[in-house]
């Protein structure tokens, strides 16, 4: 069992004083969980790995859903947790999956190529009446 969310994330500026450098902290109300260091590392890659492990406990619980949804228990927790279930399982499981990916990058838009996928697919699903 991990701690509780919500974890978040917060930038601490370098303290020229105690030496000590720049870098983020995870935590949720009660303790720090992660320290994240710059240590050298690209500015944008340093912001994703802090992105990436404060979103671990979201990855997780769409993990757990789809995988419920693979199963067919679509009365799990999980997925009630999830919010509302769309009508095919597969769609669910692409919903889940492509919120959990948008949420570990920082909530950043979907490339065209992407929406053009996701608009082709939903146009497809209206075509068969589903």
């Amino acid at each position: 069992m991990h701690t509780k969310e919500p974890w978040t994330k917060r930038k601490v500026e370098e303290n020229e004083r105690t030496g000590d450098p720049e870098h983020y902290i995870i935590s949720n109300q009660y303790s720090n969980l992660a320290r994240v260091d710059h240590g050298g590392i690209e500015w944008e890659e340093f912001e994703a790995n802090a992105r990436l492990i404060k979103a671990a406990p979201n990855m997780l619980e769409t993990l757990e859903a789809i995988k419920a949804l693979i199963n067919g228990e679509y009365d799990n927790p999980s997925l009630l947790k999830m919010g509302e279930l769309l009508p095919r399982a597969d769609d669910n499981i692409l919903h889940f999956a492509g919120n959990a990916i948008r949420k570990a990058k920082g909530n950043q838009e979907m490339s065209d190529a992407r929406k053009t996928l996701v608009s082709f697919a939903m146009l497809g699903a209206a075509f068969k009446g589903e």
